[in-house]
């Protein structure tokens, strides 16, 4: 599963930092100059950087476009946003299993049933 609080929020951070430093020119992008020459408003470009607003992907594709750069160096890693399963393990017969933890409460409920 996807966190997507995480992919919004790298994706800000990603963006801060090509502002702060474009790769080709090394030199500082204000909000102001980069929203105008992606095509949106300087307060919705604020409110992506802030996480008060989702970026569309046709924006994150023309960011990446304006910076000359590749998707991946503007969205986040994919594990840096992939939520980590919660396991436990549980006892089958003999044998020790990790289990995702809605099937290990499921698992010890049909024991109390059973005893």
């Amino acid at each position: 599963m996807i966190n997507e609080e995480k992919v919004y929020k790298g994706l800000a951070y990603n963006i801060s930092r090509l502002r702060e430093r474009h790769p080709r020119t090394e030199k500082k992008i204000t909000q102001k100059a980069l929203a105008e020459s992606i095509g949106i408003k300087r307060a919705t470009l604020t409110n992506i950087e802030l996480g008060n607003q989702r970026a569309p992907v046709h924006v994150i594709y023309r960011i990446c476009d304006y910076f000359g750069v590749s998707l991946e160096e503007v969205m986040p890693k994919l594990s840096d946003v992939k939520m980590q399963a919660k396991s436990s393990s549980v006892d089958i017969g003999q044998q020790k299993h990790d289990l995702p933890e809605k099937i290990t409460a499921a698992v010890e409920k049909a024991r109390s049933l059973n005893t």
